[in-house]
């Protein structure tokens, strides 16, 4: 911390801070000079180093307020380095990064394209005590782009845009919250005099072809009290799709291969029919990011050979082939490979794992997945039973976004579905 104690000797009275006013006796804590002062927060005392060369006064002769947890960020002033280009209609923009709306698409910044270095710079609306600043950065999970990772970045704070005190160095950040590819870093230290905040990239190795390759989506500045915006706690268990399939889905954005596939509203189910065809199906797109948890209850009725479930698959591609496949196969292949639950990507998804499975066909099974990019876990429970069953966990790499749920018939079985709901994070 660059902090002036020069002028700390021969003091006639004991610094400190009253009303807000700053008192120290004869040789009062003129403009030009630094102070050691005491800030007094709920009760207890913490040092407060007043940096800069305007000291605890900002030339004021008032003691900078805290922010009383508040988010100053949202007023200030925003400079960068550069701005990158628009892309599929999605534009960085300085203003972005103190919106506070950063848990949608739109607010964001991102520096000139291509670039692995670039800055922002946030002027307050006047000197404030912080003692936290957040930052939102864009984060490629390295369980994706194995050599891939995010942003490093310093961040450094300044009372007077001239002597500039580092309170993160270079690194990148820890805290992944890969829900929405962001990474989130509370940068905690020692309350002082703020009225700039500098955030400085000094290295991306997010993908080289990705226009964006600095890209951060807020920055806020506060105290110890500073809220978590809700789009910020990635709160789990938030409902990202559900359907009840009791009405006419393919009215209401649904594909189906053909008119086997059909909603009885009567019985609240999709039905897919015997036709003489294989692989029958229903889809729809769905958008979230991995993490998800997944549940459905189906069975399978007639027809599987030897399947004993249906199919569901969650998308993260374009096409079927890309995808997290579930059902459940019991016995081996001739050359002894293990079937069991299937739960991983379409090339071979089965685990080798037959724990809890239904014991014939028609059996209603309630099947509940966690889907993360770099693996998850699959439960089962049999109508009738009060608990479900841990009976797969698997690895896979995939990318960080879900994009469709598909419905699928193994071989010309009928099978049925009573809803499907994925939500947010994990169980």
């Amino acid at each position: 911390m660059t902090t002036d104690f020069a002028a700390a000797d021969s003091l006639s009275t004991k610094t400190r801070t009253r009303s807000g006013l700053c008192e120290q006796g004869p040789r009062a804590c003129r403009p030009g000079r630094s102070r050691l002062g005491l800030l007094f927060f709920a009760g207890s005392s913490a040092a407060l180093a007043c940096i800069g060369s305007l000291g605890c006064r900002d030339g004021t002769g008032v003691m900078p307020p805290s922010p009383n947890g508040q988010n100053v960020a949202l007023t200030a002033t925003v400079t960068v380095s550069a701005t990158g280009s628009c892309y599929l209609g999605n534009c960085p923009s300085p203003s972005g990064i103190n919106d506070g709306s950063s848990g949608s698409v739109g607010g964001f910044w991102s520096g000139a394209d291509f670039s692995s270095t670039g800055w922002v710079q946030l002027a307050l609306d006047q000197s404030y005590v912080l003692s936290k600043i957040r930052v939102f950065s864009y984060h490629w999970d390295p369980s994706v782009y194995a050599t891939e990772g995010g942003l490093s970045y310093r961040v450094l704070v300044s009372s007077d845009q001239s002597t500039w005190t580092e309170v993160k160095p270079a690194s990148f950040a820890l805290d992944k919250t890969v829900d929405m590819n962001m990474a989130r870093e509370d940068i905690i230290f020692a309350p002082q005099t703020v009225k700039y905040i500098k955030v400085d990239i000094v290295n991306s190795t997010g993908v080289a072809a990705h226009l964006w390759r600095t890209l951060i989506r807020e920055v806020e500045a506060g105290d110890a009290d500073l809220p978590l915006q809700s789009w910020g706690a990635f709160a789990t268990n938030q409902v990202i799709f559900h359907t009840d399939l009791d009405s006419d889905v393919f009215a209401a954005g649904w594909t189906r291969t053909d008119q086997s596939v059909v909603v009885i509203p009567a019985l609240g189910i999709l039905r897919i029919g015997a036709d003489g065809a294989y692989d029958d199906s229903a889809w729809v797109a769905v958008s979230g990011a991995f993490p998800v948890t997944v549940e459905t209850r189906m069975r399978l009725v007639s027809g599987g050979q030897h399947y004993l479930l249906p199919y569901i698959e969650i998308g993260y591609g374009t096409t079927q082939l890309e995808g997290i496949v579930m059902t459940y196969l019991p016995g081996t292949t001739p050359a002894g490979h293990p079937f069991g639950w299937a739960f991983g990507l379409q090339a071979d998804p089965w685990t080798g794992g037959y724990s809890n499975p239904p014991g014939s066909e028609g059996v209603w099974v309630t099947i509940t997945a966690e889907i993360r990019s770099n693996g998850g876990k699959l439960y089962s429970r049999l109508d009738g039973q009060a608990a479900s069953t841990l009976v797969a966990s698997a690895t896979w790499s995939i990318p960080g976004q879900m994009t469709s749920l598909y419905l699928i018939q193994p071989w010309d079985a009928i099978c049925e579905y009573d809803y499907v709901t994925i939500r947010s994070g994990t169980l």
